[in-house]
């Protein structure tokens, strides 16, 4: 019994020998598995489209201006194919569009001297010739006494018409007119945008918005002919376009655009 436990022992010391005798596992270094991983990556090659190599080093092949709308640089430039195109987009408000200074398309083409642009949007609603940029200056401080343009127009939904035959047209006086009105249907606007918010004023109700606006303007041009030392030239009195139905959609068109201004 005692050489059998002798045994047991002797095997058991021998087998502890053993194993310490042995090399522990070897310890992996991280950068070697990087490495690794990376020898095993699947390469990624990205889609040319036709493109040369020099090409590919343009991240932007168009020139941007991000300081101010496009139209501005057009009538800068004088570019009249630009000035169409930008026109001929109904859902451009042209108020809105300003730079750093608060400058519009309109004050724009007046710096520039542009009179065409100036007359050929006289009888568009949508356009507002009473804003004035950061600085208070407005549309006729741009335009001298003596400008005279052709009195064609661009249409209210802004598509470019024919110069009309008509004979030529004192620029002053039609602006100072349709600027006179700009501000009497801004004034309605901020009267009545509260009840069109809530929903409370229908179509019957513009209209006679709209008839109210013509008669205070009216007025008011009738107080400046009574006035004995101010002389009011024909052109500069109510415009013969300014109809019901464009005054009419003068305040529409303000009531839902006037936060934007």
């Amino acid at each position: 019994m005692l050489n059998i436990s002798l045994l047991i022992l002797f095997f058991i010391a021998n087998t502890a020998t053993f194993l310490c005798s042995m090399d522990p596992a070897p310890k992996r270094n991280s950068t070697d598995l990087n490495n690794k991983r990376k020898s095993l990556s699947v390469p990624i090659t990205l889609p040319s489209f036709g493109l040369k190599a020099s090409d590919k080093t343009k991240q932007n092949p168009l020139p941007t201006n991000k300081s101010r709308h496009g139209l501005l640089t057009a009538i800068e430039k004088d570019n009249i194919d630009l000035i169409k195109m930008y026109l001929l987009n109904p859902y451009l408000n042209l108020n809105t569009i300003k730079d750093i200074n608060g400058d519009t398309p309109l004050l724009y083409a007046g710096q520039k001297k542009n009179f065409e642009f100036i007359s050929h949007l006289l009888k568009n609603p949508i356009m507002d010739y009473s804003i004035q940029n950061k600085h208070g200056i407005g549309i006729l401080k741009h335009i001298p006494q003596d400008a005279i343009v052709s009195s064609g127009v661009f249409s209210a939904t802004q598509e470019i018409t024919p110069l009309s035959q008509e004979e030529p047209i004192l620029l002053r006086p039609a602006v100072f007119a349709r600027t006179s009105l700009d501000a009497m249907a801004n004034k309605q606007v901020k009267k009545y945008r509260p009840h069109y918010e809530e929903g409370t004023i229908t179509s019957d109700i513009l209209v006679t918005i709209a008839k109210e606006t013509i008669k205070k303007a009216q007025s008011d041009e009738k107080a400046q002919k009574n006035c004995q030392d101010r002389a009011i030239p024909a052109q500069a009195c109510y415009p013969d376009y300014a109809t019901l139905e464009f005054v009419y959609q003068m305040i529409l068109f303000r009531l839902a655009q006037q936060n934007s201004q």
